[in-house]
């Protein structure tokens, strides 16, 4: 399992500045809507740069050309993964997986099943039926569509860990259970447990007093439930 950190602070500069602290370590950064939209493709540019692994969190969502099209772009930023949303279809699922195996660099491609915000309620208000079921059903329809990884709450892996040969990409990993609006949620000892391959941290990392302690500690935490494997 590997660390992932979610760069969300107010703005590109300041979450670059995290990510330069953070430099020589061995952790991930995900750049989700808010910091692409601060520090555009050139904020991708800088953390690769500095030798991280970088997954662009756009949760594409669209018809299958557009998707397909705008996967062709993400790819030419060199990113390492990038998502989409597995409820777009199979057939835009694929159209994705078709267009960057045309590029000369090709990123992983991730799924998302259902949003870690989602309580049951909300799942079957949107999706009509409950959390474990539509996302076992993304999960199916993004691995026969050909995707690298899908992404779930630590509460799916463990049964998704079976059917899924790829990438369990976890966000909403926390340290205690202070409310938020992550409904589905989880610590680091369990996503370690269920097959997590990225624990996803925001919040916990970025808005603690001390950021590079709080990753440190996180990091050690890893490599000693990864040397309990």
């Amino acid at each position: 399992m590997k660390l992932c950190i979610a760069l969300d602070l107010p703005t590109m500069g300041e979450n670059l500045f995290l990510a330069k602290q953070l430099e020589g370590r061995d952790v991930a950064f995900k750049v989700g809507f808010k910091a692409f939209l601060d520090g555009g493709h050139q904020s991708v540019t800088r953390l690769k740069e500095m030798g991280f692994e970088v997954c662009l969190d756009l949760k594409l969502y669209d018809i299958p050309n557009t998707m397909a099209e705008a996967a062709k772009t993400i790819a030419g930023f060199g990113v390492d993964m990038f998502t989409i949303h597995a409820s777009a279809g199979r057939s835009a699922m694929e159209a994705v997986a078709s267009a960057v195996d045309t590029c000369f660099h090709r990123p992983k491609i991730l799924a998302v099943t259902v949003l870690t915000s989602f309580s049951n309620d909300e799942c079957y208000e949107i999706y009509e039926g409950d959390v474990a079921d539509k996302a076992e059903y993304f999960a199916v329809q993004a691995r026969r569509a050909g995707m690298d990884g899908i992404v779930c709450s630590v509460h799916e892996c463990e049964f998704l860990r079976e059917m899924v040969s790829g990438i369990l990409f976890v966000p909403g990993i926390r340290l205690n259970d202070t409310p938020d609006d992550q409904a589905r949620k989880g610590s680091l000892e369990v996503a370690s447990k269920v097959g997590a391959d990225y624990a996803v941290m925001g919040r916990p990392i970025y808005m603690d007093e001390n950021p590079l302690i709080k990753a440190d500690w996180a990091l050690r935490e890893i490599a000693r439930l990864n040397d309990e494997l």
